[in-house]
């Protein structure tokens, strides 16, 4: 996207500034939207587009074509668009439309959602566009902070925009122009008090939508004073808590994976809450970044919604669960969030202790463990509620990730300093690729790996990061990490993203002790599921855990459900000869998600059956909403494992009559990644003792969150063969749970 300039930008030429100021007065705009054969400009061609002029009252002209792009249209376009190929075949290719286009949309600011792509897309095949770029996307994830989708559908489903046809460009824009004007009416309903904060911000930061904020706030506030301390609340206590060995809270507390919160009161790790001390840091720098002032936008209207609900009586604290973060935005969290010495300071910490029994998460112990509080009060009693997936995302939890890519650095150098941590990373992809070439996955580094010339290079550039730059602690001490290398005590280890993104972890070789902190802070622990243990699942579960640990599943009982053994043209049959089900298909990967959607795409009847999977048609976020309002005879939903338990809580009430779960392979570990190789150390027979139970398990939670389904006709399947196999382990194991119908 085009460098955007700011309305309080004084370094403007008197064109610039005059340019600007005449689209100000006429508000006039163009909103635009194309459709395509694909989503790769190099591959593929357009095959409609769509132009609205209007300003801030009504529509003043429309301009909408279909192209022809000079090849077949795919099937999976045409499903989602209506638009054939047969449709195009006289239409006007897109070089016979070009000059139209280009003067109906003349130098007017371009609106559109995700309107980079569609820019983008045109400027690939010739268009050459510098036009203001305002993204009804980006608008609404500052305006409305807490939605689980910003995709065009969901919000306008949400708002009751008419959107019929959606994926049809002219109904794509008009429904754009809705949405913008809807976001208009809720930035001219943000509260007096709040707009010295917006102006506070904006004056320091880089917002394409500066405009927009001003335009619509009462102009008498645009010159109001900030004040900190009267828009902020106070969440610490005056007097500093100090634990003692002596010191034993009368509180039990109970541990639960995120997955299984449903919504009963719990308390998240500290960085899960905003640490209000370190966000005015924050505001208070001389300069913000694009992404910085986008996040302290859209926090200061969270936390302006939060004070409304706010009581000294009843403290609680701003959470990533009210806001919601993207990429980038979660690292920047992570440098505003509370730790445990400021978290335990806090009312809402206080306030927690007088309760005899309190909830927490998993991550909460992640996160005690790594930072071994010293002002942590021990507490009568921990259960730690399905241990299984505590063990299996510990090790995960308590290493050191290093994002070259994602480092933040603020303040006067920031930008060239964020130059040369890219290039930093650039140098990382180089090495990974002289030593592991195109694969990409987590490799282990050996010392001798680290002599080669694209390591020293990537050391030196290091070192002087350190003498030329003032950096923050957390860059300082991550850079550290990288420059000492401890292989007596870590396991480091390179890691390249379907992304292309490269990182570098360090995982602590003696993490299993490290689980004995937990007796520093509770009296007595246990574990606890829902379901009954295998022998082989309960001596995993021992062995990894603490001797001092108990393990307790005792006398539990539950009434056995059927798996039954099939294949994929079975469940094929199945779809196509019932209606009135919801097909929910269970995959381990992302790689796994997207075959088994390319193989069900291709041969469900698409009159009566919606498909959608987790990745392919979106977030987990936005699926779930799209699958919500969909009427389709039948539905298809491929989700991750970890995923179906919130699912299945929040969708309960919305299934169909018939709801039919079909595990499509089973979730091994990939034995090779150095997590696995660490935590199976201690297991003499790795395959048997360690990645059977931790299978099993998962699928016991699955068929355990799946049977809780009420007043609907259920069934299992599972496709993967590899059940019978390994002298029947697995069904050994899930024989406490489940009965293998083969």
């Amino acid at each position: 996207m085009p460098q955007q300039l700011s309305i309080f930008d004084q370094n403007e030429s008197p064109s610039q500034v005059a340019s600007r100021k005449s689209h100000i007065a006429n508000r006039q705009f163009i909103c635009l939207d194309i459709e395509a054969t694909g989503l790769n400009p190099e591959n593929e061609k357009v095959i409609e587009i769509a132009l609205v002029k209007f300003d801030d009252n009504k529509i003043i002209d429309t301009y909408q074509t279909l192209i022809n792009p000079e090849r077949d249209v795919p099937e999976e376009i045409t499903h989602l668009t209506g638009i054939k190929s047969e449709d195009l075949y006289k239409a006007p290719k897109i070089g016979e439309v070009k000059n139209k286009i280009k003067e109906f949309i003349g130098d007017l600011p371009v609106v559109g959602h995700f309107i980079e792509f569609d820019i983008n897309f045109l400027n690939y095949h010739g268009f050459n566009f510098n036009n203001i770029q305002l993204d009804t996307y980006e608008l609404a994830k500052i305006i409305l902070p807490s939605e689980e989708s910003y995709n065009l559908e969901v919000l306008g489903h949400k708002f009751h925009i008419t959107h019929e046809n959606a994926h049809r460009a002219l109904d794509d824009v008009l429904a754009c122009i809705e949405l913008l004007k809807i976001l208009q009416e809720q930035i001219r309903d943000i509260a007096d008090n709040v707009w010295p904060q917006i102006n506070h911000i904006l004056k320091k930061g880089q917002c394409v939508w500066a405009e927009e904020f001003l335009f619509w706030q009462n102009k008498s506030l645009q010159s109001s004073d900030n004040d900190f301390q009267t828009f902020f609340p106070n969440q610490k206590t005056t007097t500093k808590q100090q634990a003692t060995e002596s010191d034993v809270l009368d509180i039990e507390c109970q541990a639960l994976n995120k997955n299984f919160i449903g919504n009963q009161p719990v308390i998240f790790q500290p960085s899960y809450y905003l640490d209000i001390d370190k966000f005015i840091i924050l505001l208070k720098q001389e300069v913000l970044s694009p992404l910085e002032t986008i996040f302290c936008l859209k926090m200061i209207l969270v936390i302006d919604k939060f004070q409304k609900s706010y009581s000294p009586d009843n403290p609680d604290l701003i959470s990533k669960k009210i806001v919601k973060l993207f990429n980038e935005e979660k690292n920047l969290w992570q440098t505003v969030s509370h730790d445990f010495y400021s978290l335990l300071q806090t009312k809402f910490w206080r306030q927690t202790q007088k309760n005899l029994a309190i909830m927490i998460t998993h991550e909460f112990l992640y996160e005690l463990i790594k930072a071994n509080p010293v002002n942590f009060n021990k507490m009568k009693s921990l259960r730690i509620c399905n241990p299984d997936l505590f063990i299996k995302h510990l090790l995960s939890n308590v290493n050191q990730s290093i994002y070259l890519n994602n480092l933040l650095a603020t303040g006067k150098n920031s930008a060239n300093l964020n130059n040369n941590l890219t290039i930093l990373f650039g140098l990382l992809g180089i090495f990974y690729e002289k030593l592991f070439g195109t694969e990409k996955s987590e490799q282990e580094i050996i010392p001798k790996q680290l002599n080669d010339i694209s390591w020293q290079q990537i050391k030196k550039m290091i070192e002087n990061f350190k003498k030329i730059y003032s950096l923050p602690l957390k860059i300082t001490t991550l850079l550290d990490l990288i420059l000492n290398i401890d292989f007596d005590n870590y396991v480091f280890t390179l890691n390249k993203t379907e992304k292309s993104e490269v990182f570098l972890k360090f995982y602590p070789k003696n993490f299993p002790q490290k689980i004995s902190l937990l007796n520093n802070y509770f009296s007595e622990i246990e574990t606890h599921n829902e379901f009954p243990l295998s022998l082989s699942e309960n001596c995993y579960i021992q062995h990894f855990l603490d001797t001092k640990i108990n393990i307790n599943d005792k006398d539990k009982k539950t009434e056995k459900n059927q798996i039954f053994l099939s294949d994929i043209e079975q469940i094929l049959s199945i779809i196509n000869n019932q209606n009135d089900t919801d097909y929910i298909f269970i995959s381990s990967s992302e790689r796994n998600s997207n075959n088994l959607y390319t193989l069900l795409f291709d041969q469900i009847d698409k009159e009566n059956t919606a498909i959608l999977a987790q990745q392919v048609n979106g977030s987990i976020g936005k699926i779930q909403e799209l699958w919500a309002q969909n009427t389709s005879s039948n539905r298809i939903l491929i989700l991750k494992y970890e995923n179906l338990h919130s699912f299945l809580f929040k969708h309960n009430e919305k299934l169909k009559a018939h709801v039919v779960l079909i595990i499509y392979n089973l979730p091994f570990d990939y034995m090779k990644n150095p997590v696995n190789k660490i935590s199976s150390a201690k297991f003499k027979n790795t395959f048997l003792e360690f990645a059977i139970p931790r299978v099993t398990l998962e699928i016991k939670n699955i068929i355990n969150s799946f049977s809780k389904i009420q007043n609907r006709e259920t069934q299992t399947f599972c496709l993967d063969r590899r059940i019978q196999n390994y002298n029947n382990a697995l069904i050994e194991n899930l024989s406490t749970m489940s009965d293998i119908i083969l």
